[in-house]
């Protein structure tokens, strides 16, 4: 069909933003802009004739080198003598400031030209050898293995004597020794490997230069890393720049490119092996399976649940003044509103254990930060299990989310839980990071109950001090929930700025600790609030508990930096 306009005109666009940007690294003293030969590419690199850009950027530049990085070089790609011509017009027009990089690009690339694979490498290092020849003589002719070329004067000729700097594209270790054996800066990434990987692959590389024989007239021996960055005043912008969402975006796309064209030639057993972590991100990191149905409360349940429901209308967990009960997305809703225009809106997911929760559980929380932050927070009747086996609360709590993201419009939106909702509520920053939720501006996880596994050791060392959670009941709350699923960890790239408090003695303690080292190894904003003393999910229980006002204050804390702006979902 019709090319999409919308790529159209993006493209006009990015082609005038690489020219502003290049430009103005000028002005501020960057050393060297390197741009891509690329073809066929979806989504970012759509630049397949960098020579062109580049002779434009000679005339608007003062100082800044001009990379070409790279060109592709075996010979099905284009014959050496173009690019010979290419790179000394670009050097020529800057007055010397070319630095002329070489790569063989991908199989996706490769196998529309007709590139042969096998011999990529011998015929890039041939080529880089006839280019640097046709710079240096005043005839070249030659006759080799890859090409047939009669005596001619290859004009024009470099600006640079006897040409300009070479280098070489590489990840892999063989491609990296290459590049050090035969004198060529090396070209390399940082991305989707260790640093400490790439720290050794340079290594190797420098042992490689000391015995050097160059290829061409020029011996480098220089290390250019190709990396992401972000550049802003202060690392405390990153969350109001959305960086984060910027690299997942980068990494999400990448994935889905590599996956459908870099690696169609080859079954899908042989991709699934190579790449388990791309796939799962081409695939936005997780999937929900359908619901199921389950099946009633075990007696027991049934009579807890009557019990709490007694309670309630007796009076636990009044509020001051009646919260308003309404229905959104088709739940069951208690809604608090502060006073006039509210600040931002907040979902607040109850606890449980998923099987005996109610809104009710969260009124005098809600009223108290609802009236402290000048939010509207709603809290839905998510279904529970046994009835309602996983996914089924989880739908709810993202129906509930969808009605208030629609009301709520651009004003600030964020969701909080405690323990069995926290943990609805880090799957709904999953969701929304993997967009497949609506976009939230921030997560309160309040002694979050994380692994259904009940596998952490704090089950075991915090038993004698935690009288409302264990093992044994942990597992039956999950097993009535999951009801045969496994859970598996997720991306968190992505993950919205986030707040988790715990007890420093619940079973929980290892969930909360575990989680936020996660989320801090992904690069993600998480403030950890452990508390000595304070029992599960105190804040909810009651203000005079320990550590419930500290708790109380801490949420209140973040909740204002979120309101004022501090991250705000739809900036770049």
């Amino acid at each position: 069909g019709d090319h999409p306009w919308g790529q159209r005109t993006m493209e006009r666009q990015a082609y005038k933003n690489c020219v502003e940007q290049i430009t103005l690294a000028d002005r501020k003293g960057f050393h060297t802009a390197w741009l891509v030969e690329h073809h066929f590419r979806e989504g970012r690199s759509h630049m397949p004739c960098n020579d062109v850009v580049l002779g434009a950027l000679s005339q608007i530049t003062e100082n800044i080198r001009l990379g070409f990085g790279v060109t592709l070089m075996p010979h099905e790609f284009i014959h050496p003598v173009r690019v010979a011509e290419k790179v000394a017009t670009v050097d020529l027009l800057s007055r010397g400031r070319a630095e002329w990089g070489m790569g063989r690009s991908t199989p996706m690339e490769q196998m529309a030209f007709g590139v042969d694979g096998a011999e990529s490498k011998k015929k890039m290092l041939a080529a880089c050898k006839t280019v640097s020849e046709m710079w240096a003589q005043e005839y070249y002719e030659e006759d080799s293995e890859y090409l047939k070329f009669p005596k001619r004067m290859v004009t024009p000729k470099p600006y640079q004597y006897p040409h300009p700097p070479c280098w070489m594209a590489a990840s892999s270790e063989e491609t990296i020794r290459m590049a050090g054996q035969n004198g060529l800066g090396l070209l390399c990434f940082s991305i989707m490997q260790p640093l400490e990987k790439l720290a050794g692959l340079i290594d190797i590389y420098r042992e490689e230069q000391k015995n050097a024989v160059p290829v061409s007239h020029v011996h480098t021996n220089k290390v250019g890393v190709y990396t992401l960055v972000h550049c802003t005043e202060s690392r405390n912008k990153f969350e109001t720049n959305r960086v984060w969402d910027s690299m997942w975006w980068w990494y999400r796309e990448s994935a889905a490119f590599i996956l459908k064209w870099e690696m169609a030639h080859l079954p899908k057993e042989a991709q699934d092996k190579a790449f388990p972590l791309l796939k799962k991100q081409a695939d936005g990191g997780i999937a929900l399976p359908p619901e199921r149905p389950g099946y009633p409360a075990p007696p027991d349940l049934a009579e807890r649940r009557a019990q709490m429901a007694t309670g309630i209308a007796a009076g636990a967990f009044a509020t001051k003044a009646p919260a308003l009960e309404t229905e959104m997305a088709g739940l069951r809703t208690l809604r608090f509103d502060a006073p006039g225009t509210p600040r931002g809106y907040m979902l607040q997911l109850h606890g449980g254990g998923f099987r005996i929760g109610r809104p009710e559980f969260e009124g005098p929380f809600s009223e108290a930060l609802a009236a402290r932050c000048g939010v509207t927070i709603v809290v839905p009747q998510y279904r529970l299990a046994p009835e309602g086996p996983f996914p089924a609360g989880l739908n709810d709590a993202l129906a509930a989310l969808q009605a208030l993201h629609a009301e709520a419009g651009d004003a600030p939106l964020i969701v909080s839980g405690d323990s069995a909702g926290a943990g609805l509520a880090a799957s709904i920053g999953l969701l929304a990071a993997a967009g497949k939720a609506p976009p939230i501006d921030a997560i309160v996880m309040l002694s979050p109950w994380l692994d259904l596994t009940v596998t952490a050791a704090s089950y075991a060392s915090n038993a004698a001090t935690d009288p409302l959670f264990g093992t044994e009941s942990a597992q039956v709350a999950a097993d009535l929930y999951l009801q045969g699923f496994d859970p598996n960890d997720a991306d968190l790239a992505g993950f919205a700025p986030s707040l988790i408090s715990v007890g420093t003695g619940e079973v929980l303690l290892d969930d909360a600790l575990r989680f936020h080292s996660r989320l801090e190894a992904a690069g993600r904003s998480c403030r950890l609030v452990p508390i000595d003393g304070m029992e599960h999910v105190a804040v909810v229980r009651g203000f005079d508990l320990p550590g419930a006002l500290e708790t109380f204050a801490a949420v209140a804390d973040f909740a204002d930096g979120i309101l004022a702006g501090s991250f705000r979902r739809g900036e770049d």
